[in-house]
């Protein structure tokens, strides 16, 4: 064959070739700086007074929370507790003291768990303060003396009023100079029938 012809011949597998070769798989270029892909996302901050809770058994504490400086709304809040045997907790944020012991109440935001405040739960047993035993012959009647008794049975227990606790209180004791006051008082009210502090002469309790 003529060298011409297979020169053109070779140039024409050549561009066969070429047409029907498989390109190679392009390697994956870095993405250009450009705008952020998304918007950061803005959690609200919760924030509360106190988060160490010191309680007794028996008593019950309002946690309050504020989400950027407001009162949750309904449904905003998420409660819950590690112990449930100690300290339960309603999905309003009242903790009841059922037990002696720890547990930790977390309050999270419903749509963003991630953000959370801690609450430290130490609940302790109530001490029983021992009633004083009544001296023979000094109560006016067996009613005043149940009526002690009932006064320092709930005196040996802690109370919360409103958001504050109070911690158990000691008994009172019958003193024979009190009654006679009160009763004397309580005779002068039902006798010139008035209802006072003071008495119609002037008189205080001081």
């Amino acid at each position: 064959m003529p060298p011409f012809k297979q020169l053109v011949l070779l140039c024409g597998l050549l561009t066969l070739a070429a047409c029907g070769s498989t390109p190679s798989t392009p390697t994956a270029a870095a993405p250009a700086a450009g705008p952020l892909a998304s918007t950061p996302v803005l959690v609200p901050a919760l924030a509360t007074q106190a988060t160490s809770l010191p309680m007794t058994v028996g008593q019950t504490r309002q946690l309050n929370v504020t989400v950027n400086g407001r009162p949750p709304s309904p449904g905003e809040l998420t409660w819950t507790t590690s112990n449930v045997g100690v300290a339960p907790v309603t999905q309003t944020g009242l903790v009841t003291a059922k037990s002696a012991g720890s547990a930790t109440v977390r309050v999270a935001l419903t749509s963003y768990p991630a953000a959370f405040l801690d609450f430290a739960v130490t609940v302790t047993a109530v001490t029983s303060v021992p009633t004083p035993t009544p001296t023979p012959g000094t109560s006016s009647s067996s009613f005043a003396q149940r009526v002690l008794e009932l006064t320092n049975q709930a005196r040996a227990q802690g109370r919360t009023c409103g958001t504050t606790s109070f911690a158990p209180a000691a008994p009172l004791a019958y003193n024979a100079q009190l009654t006679q006051a009160a009763q004397a008082h309580a005779t002068d009210l039902a006798t010139r029938n008035y209802f006072s502090h003071t008495s119609l002469d002037g008189r205080t309790v001081a």
